[in-house]
């Protein structure tokens, strides 16, 4: 299979791509063919919105039926091939986002955000009113020179945020009005005791049996309790690998890791990188 990367998909001169593709997170095309070959993606998401025309999307070997206005989008974890039908021409766009500063973005919109387009539906309806609102932002981008990269990255941000802000809104937002044992759960993780939980714990603090908790868990984040907590812990270790220049050591002793070792294994088998390679890998992103 064909993975493909970013810095390939940019839309600028083969001579500029170099000194472009570190400079922008974010781009985007409008396409009127099939993509037939299956592929995944190395290192970004593929947001897709058809504007016209029927295809069949075949998403992870599995067949599925898009018709206009069907937002369908790709993680580095799918693989996907895209035939039309039907005789009447197609026209879709495509939204690129590299991996990890979208991430950051979803995390920052809400901690299951990201979990939900990871593991949820990857094709949703749009209403006009987006699909116009994300035309009209694609076109200013498109009148901008191939030196505006950084405005024009900034712009296709804008463009995607529309349709983020939507998937939240309909599918996130309204599971968010917490229950009164998520209110209890949301003041625990306000304490740095909270980087210490076990699943015990978390039975205790919100009165709650082992599987009650689980059931709970899967159906309000999809995860169990367990890899909540994991994550919470590294979506913290993450923070401080970014922003601070604490050691590793310290980092992991921060989040309950008495064992630096252990804290390296579990973090490579998250993020596919060592904790010092991902605060390398991030500060060249900024």
């Amino acid at each position: 299979m064909e993975y493909l990367l970013f810095y390939s998909s940019i839309p600028f001169p083969p001579e500029e791509k170099k000194d472009v593709a570190d400079k922008m997170d974010y781009t985007y095309h409008i396409l009127n063919f099939e993509f037939p070959k299956e592929h995944s993606h190395a290192d970004y998401w593929e947001f897709s919105v058809l504007l016209d025309g029927e295809v069949y999307h075949y998403l992870n070997g599995k067949r599925e039926i898009y018709q206009k206005n069907t937002l369908y989008y790709l993680t580095t974890k799918d693989y996907h091939y895209l035939l039309s039908k039907g005789k009447k021409n197609i026209r879709y766009l495509n939204i690129l986002a590299k991996e990890k500063p979208l991430l950051r973005l979803l995390d920052a919109m809400s901690p299951t955000f990201a979990t939900f387009l990871l593991k949820g539906q990857h094709a949703h309806q749009l209403p006009d009113s987006i699909i116009l609102g994300v035309e009209e932002i694609l076109h200013k981008a498109n009148m901008l020179s191939s030196k505006q990269y950084e405005t024009h990255s900034k712009l296709i941000l804008s463009a995607l945020m529309l349709i983020l802000q939507f998937l939240y809104t309909q599918h996130i937002e309204p599971f968010e009005k917490h229950e009164e044992w998520e209110e209890i759960l949301n003041d625990a993780m306000q304490s740095k005791e909270f980087l210490f939980y076990k699943v015990p714990d978390l039975c205790k603090k919100l009165n709650y049996s082992k599987t009650h908790l689980n059931r709970i868990f899967q159906k309000r984040f999809g995860i169990s309790p367990h890899e909540y907590l994991i994550n919470y812990k590294f979506r913290y270790a993450k923070n401080l690998l970014s922003h601070t220049k604490m050691k590793v050591i310290d980092i992991a002793t921060q989040v309950g890791y008495k064992n630096l070792s252990q804290f390296n294994v579990l973090f490579k088998q998250k993020f596919g990188m060592t904790p010092n390679e991902y605060r390398r890998s991030n500060n060249s992103d900024n």
